[in-house]
């Protein structure tokens, strides 16, 4: 990450787009962990699946609402189906991470824990990802 891109964080419109992504988080993550719980504990989905598919749940709700809300500003229109493959990849390897994590800590405290431990472990990279690649000016 560069100073100024680090910089362009510090400003007023850098802070509220970060609290919109924060926003959009919140429900993502309500939708991962809820589809995470309702699979894993309600089904029986084993736990890698399960997260694989709530994550899925959460990242879909992400490029939605991140390209019509927070990076509304980008004017990206007509350029769908490459912002949306750019997310995507960025976005399997969120997933290579998330499942990473939950698989290294599962058998070390209760599978939510784990699974918390994994959401914020792929905050970080999600936001600075999308923020970096995804929905840029161009």
């Amino acid at each position: 990450m560069t100073v100024s891109f680090a910089l362009k964080f510090m400003t007023d419109a850098g802070l509220r787009r970060m609290a919109k992504f924060g926003a959009v988080g919140v429900l993502n993550t309500a939708i991962d962990v809820g589809l995470f719980a309702a699979l894993f504990f309600w089904v029986g989905v084993p736990t890698l699946a399960a997260n694989t598919v709530a994550y899925c749940g959460g990242v879909t709700n992400s490029f939605l609402m991140n390209k019509y809300w927070t990076f509304v500003e980008t004017k990206q229109h007509g350029r769908l189906p490459h912002q949306f493959a750019k997310f995507l990849a960025l976005n399997l390897v969120g997933l290579g991470i998330s499942n990473l994590v939950l698989w290294s800590l599962e058998n070390h405290m209760h599978v939510l824990a784990a699974k918390g431990m994994a959401v914020v472990a792929t905050f970080v990279w999600n936001y600075w990802t999308s923020r970096r690649f995804v929905y840029t000016a161009q």
